[in-house]
């Protein structure tokens, strides 16, 4: 019909546009160009035709020509005074302008004019539309409690004139409310929406809702409902083939994988996540799962595969010459490898970054880069450039009026830099500066470490009592806002300075002259910095008698949640390279997440179950020293090592040693640094495990060494009838066989004194309250990948023994499952078994069983009555690994504390694996005399005196790898 008429009327507007029309419509947009462009020059004034060629420009991505169509018009139509066409042209301007050109102020012009031409035609339709996109303007500004009640509005719009588009407004409601941080309701709004997109067939705002409540549960620490969410995502992407967002669920499931520290599942969910996000030539994507392909290398501790994730993410960023972007990933890259300990391979990215951010209109992004750089300067301590290089950040902050949000970080350096090189006034005045800046106006992390300067400052001016009220402030905040592992940027220094904060009081405090309350703090330091470790599990797939522990991780879970949105996003490539400042709005819902976050975390304390002995560490006060003294024995003594690094440059670091008997306290130094000592460590370790058919001089020397440099200047202050010591190692010195030590006359300390091990004298308490002295069934479980054939004899000579109800576990036997099944049933627990050490997250540390690991954070959550444990075949390496969130050697204790959160109160393990044969005959021995005794540490030392006896196995490496933990009796 078209066609006939503009052959009749071939210079008439209307068959042109008719036919322009409908080749827009059947896609054929070659065809479509010249006849509505034809349309626009006969008739200037029609908004019609400037309508269907923006639809022409949109579906063939021509955005700029778009914008200009649109613009045009609008004119158009306010010439004719046609207002519903003006209403439809301005609003998808907007969207062209808010969704393709970034352009936030006029896309809000837009829409507002939009939304103010719609009530004049009392359009409720096109006003609901437009509130909704005006909505998503103030969200992206970040202008949260705008967009929420402009959604609010909007919704009951849509309820009654577009209900088949109100699942959108919900999910961006959703999203909204959790940038307010109010979870629980962001996550019933989801659920709703989720439940009406799918009952309305919507099938686009059901993949959006599904997508906002997996992101939503994740980050509230709900790992098991984020997991169900996302698997229903998967299933319905795959029936209608939308790739995007399988690529989001595999990221959402990798995600939850590697909170959860399952990093070996969580790689699989990101490959498949990159081989679609290469399919879809999403650029951003792809980048981002490299980034994550790396981290998860770094924690799996493949740094060859890291470094060539790493290598192709560069490469790929490259080649779209994106200079930004190619700083951003350094960035990214740098913090990785700050966060991983690597700190030269982060200053090499970082450099590598810098020349790249020169523009002054990149000013911020350039500021972000120059302060990662100091951070990493202040840990190879190099105090120079850290100075040189905060000052230059200063300068450019000056210069290109860069938001306050700067102050804190930048301050913070300055501080930090002018106390370790000795200028305490400067480093004074920079943390007072740092305290009043807007970051620690609405988070209590940013003000713990604040003050922490502060009073490090004090001391070192001899301003004592204000020192002291700094420090107990912050140990009390520190202990009330509980934010361990909190963030990518700040987790490192956070940590660190949450344990180094507990060290430098007690050191003020024994100069001050006050020992008894120095070591206060240290047992307060252990005992809190366990409970962190126990209870910050990342797992919720929990028993219903565990909604206490349960809400504890859901309330720490949404600790960090908070903290990483303020912090901007990913670590790749944030959204913004700082985060906007607060504004009233946000920091009142800052402060109210911060405070219902508490609330939660008190909830699940006051509900943890009773039969959790060390749940107590989280609610009970850590002992005092007289607690502490009056748990010993009158032939026991408590030796609590303590390393203290130096807290300026000019000051070295140090250890001592806190030597506790029933009726002393000595505070005693060790005449050698820490690196002297881990050396020395790692060197004797080397000589007794690799060599064990050398002669005495090869290894006896260094044993010597560390005795004097470890133990002689302590054993100087014990009383003469101490005969066991209660260890309380740091550091390297969970690596130490102690009883291999080796005094002037070639006695080894085992002769000595009988050892055991104890986190803190809080634990050493705890354990031995709850130790049920129960030895009558024995559980056994030995070689189950069949790779220990010498651990089936070790199960037969325990099987033959005496008096004992003996249950074998071998090979095949020894499943999950079976063992979980059968664990609380037995007093005596042995695992001849491989394990493996997760060093960045020893939770993760697992016992090999046959079909599947038993993880530290499954034993946790056992209901064990045994009286002791035992894991003969497990080893650990001195360096092993990433460097971790906590001190480095507390990894080696995750299996350790797992068995003593599960209830029993003693744990025996082997600091490394020795000869099968050699290995059965020693616990055939120690079993037999523990049972005649009843008491472990006796048996323990009693046996290894017989082994030292005999000149075939006089050698540590057959007797002294065997270390009690908790009660020894």
């Amino acid at each position: 019909t078209w066609e006939a008429a503009r052959a009749t009327h071939p210079s008439a507007p209307g068959p042109a546009f008719g036919l322009g029309y409908l080749a827009v419509r059947q896609g054929r947009w070659e065809a479509a160009e010249p006849l509505l462009r034809r349309v626009t020059t006969l008739l200037p004034d029609d908004p019609e035709a400037y309508r269907e060629l923006g639809r022409l420009y949109f579906h063939t991505g021509r955005f700029d020509e778009l914008r200009r169509v649109l613009e045009r018009g609008i004119e158009a139509a306010q010439a004719r005074h046609d207002l519903r066409s003006e209403l439809i042209l301005r609003g998808n301007l907007g969207l062209l302008l808010l969704e393709r050109v970034g352009d936030l102020p006029t896309a809000e012009r837009m829409f507002e004019a939009a939304l103010r031409q719609s009530r004049t035609l009392a359009d409720r339709t096109s006003e609901g539309f437009n509130l909704y996109r005006l909505a998503s303007v103030r969200f992206r500004q970040q202008r949260f409690e705008e967009a929420r009640r402009l959604l609010q509005r909007a919704d009951s719009l849509f309820v009654r004139y577009a209900p088949y588009q109100r699942p959108e407004v919900q999910a961006l409601l959703g999203y909204t409310l959790q940038e307010l941080f109010r979870f629980d309701e962001a996550e019933r709004v989801l659920a709703d929406a989720v439940a009406e997109a799918e009952a309305r067939r919507n099938v686009g705002a059901w993949f959006q809702t599904l997508n906002a409540l997996a992101y939503l549960r994740h980050r509230m620490g709900r790992f098991s409902a984020a997991r169900r969410t996302a698997e229903d995502l998967l299933r319905l992407a795959r029936q209608y083939d939308a790739l995007p967002f399988e690529v989001s669920v595999h990221l959402i499931l990798g995600d939850i994988d590697n909170a959860l520290g399952a990093f070996e599942s969580a790689r699989p969910h990101y490959e498949t996540a990159l081989a679609l996000a290469r399919r879809l030539d999403d650029a951003p994507r792809i980048r981002e799962l490299y980034f994550r392909l790396g981290q998860t290398a770094l924690f799996l501790h493949d740094t060859d595969r890291a470094r060539a994730y790493f290598d192709t993410l560069l490469v790929r960023v490259r080649q779209r010459a994106d200079t930004t972007a190619l700083a951003l990933s350094y960035l990214g890259l740098g913090r990785v490898y700050r966060q991983f300990g690597n700190v030269r391979l982060a200053a090499g990215y970082l450099e590598e970054a810098l020349p790249l951010v020169t523009d002054p209109a990149r000013a911020s992004l350039r500021a972000r880069l120059l302060l990662e750089r100091g951070r990493v300067a202040l840990e190879q301590r190099d105090l120079r450039r850290a100075d040189t290089t905060f000052r230059a950040v200063a300068a450019l902050v000056d210069r290109a009026g860069l938001p306050p949000a700067y102050h804190y970080d930048l301050h913070m350096g300055l501080g930090t830099t002018a106390l370790l090189t000795g200028q305490p006034e400067r480093a004074l005045h920079h943390f007072e500066a740092a305290l009043t800046s807007e970051p620690v106006r609405y988070q209590p992390v940013y003000y713990g470490p604040a003050l922490y300067g502060r009073a490090r400052a004090y001391w070192r001016l001899g301003r004592f009592a204000e020192a002291e009220a700094d420090f107990r402030r912050a140990v009390d905040l520190v202990e009330s806002v509980r934010d361990r592992l909190h963030t990518r940027a700040l987790r490192a220094s956070y940590i660190q300075d949450k344990v180094q904060l507990y060290k430098d009081f007690a050191t003020f405090l024994e100069e001050q002259g006050r020992p008894a309350e120095a070591y206060h703090f240290i047992e307060r330091s252990r005992a809190r910095s366990l409970a962190d470790l126990l209870f910050t599990l990342q797992r919720d797939d929990l028993a219903p008698e565990e909604a206490g522990l349960r809400q504890i991780l859901e309330a720490e879970q949404r600790r960090r949640a908070i903290t990483e949105a303020l912090e901007g996003g990913a670590a790749l490539e944030p959204a913004s390279v700082l985060p906007a400042p607060l504004s009233p709005d946000r920091a009142r819902a800052v402060e109210r997440a911060y405070a219902e976050a508490d609330s939660l975390y008190r909830a699940g304390l006051a509900r943890l179950s009773s039969d959790r002995p060390l749940g107590a560490l989280l609610t009970r006060p850590p002992l005092t020293l007289d607690a502490a003294r009056d748990l010993l024995h009158p032939d026991e003594a408590l030796l609590a090592f303590d390393l203290r690094p130096a807290p300026t440059d000019t000051l070295a670091p140090r250890f001592v040693v806190y030597v506790l008997t029933r009726d002393s306290l000595a505070v005693v130094p060790l005449p050698a640094s820490p690196e002297q000592i881990t050396e020395a460590i790692r060197f004797f370790r080397d000589q007794i495990t690799t060599a064990p058919e050398a002669g005495p001089a090869f290894w006896q020397n260094t044993g010597r060494r560390l005795h004097t440099l470890l133990m002689a200047p302590v054993l100087r202050h014990l009383p003469a009838r101490v005969r066991h010591l209660h260890l309380m190692p740091e550091g390297p010195l969970y690596y130490l066989p102690f009883a291999a030590l080796v005094d002037s006359s070639g006695t080894f300390l085992a002769e000595r004194y009988s050892l055991s091990a104890t986190p803190s004298a809080s634990v050493l308490q705890i354990v031995r309250h709850h130790n049920p002295h129960r030895y009558r069934s024995l559980l056994v479980v030995a070689d189950p990948a069949r790779r220990l054939p010498g651990t089936r004899q070790e199960a037969a000579a325990l099987r033959a023994l005496p008096g004992l109800d003996v249950r074998t576990l071998i090979g095949e036997q020894a499943r999950r499952e079976e063992v979980v099944r059968l664990a609380g049933q037995y007093d005596l627990l042995h695992f001849a078994t491989h394990g493996a050490f997760v060093r960045r997250r020893p939770w993760a540390s697992y016992l090999e069983l046959h079909d599947a690991p038993l993880r530290a954070d499954d034993i946790g959550r056992l209901r064990l009555r045994a009286s002791l444990v035992i894991l003969s075949a497990c080893e650990t390496a001195l360096a092993g690994g990433a460097q971790a969130d906590i001190p480095a050697g507390d990894e080696w204790v995750g299996l350790n504390q797992a068995f003593l959160a599960a209830g029993t109160p003693t744990v025996m393990a082997s600091l490394w694996p020795i000869d099968d044969q050699v290995s059965s005959d020693f616990m055939r021995r120690f079993y037999e005399r523990f049972l005649t005794t009843g008491d472990k540490a006796r048996a323990l030392a009693e046996v290894q005196r017989a082994f030292i006896a005999d000149p075939a196995t006089r050698h540590p490496f057959f007797w002294a790898p065997f270390v009690l933990t908790g009660d020894p009796h």
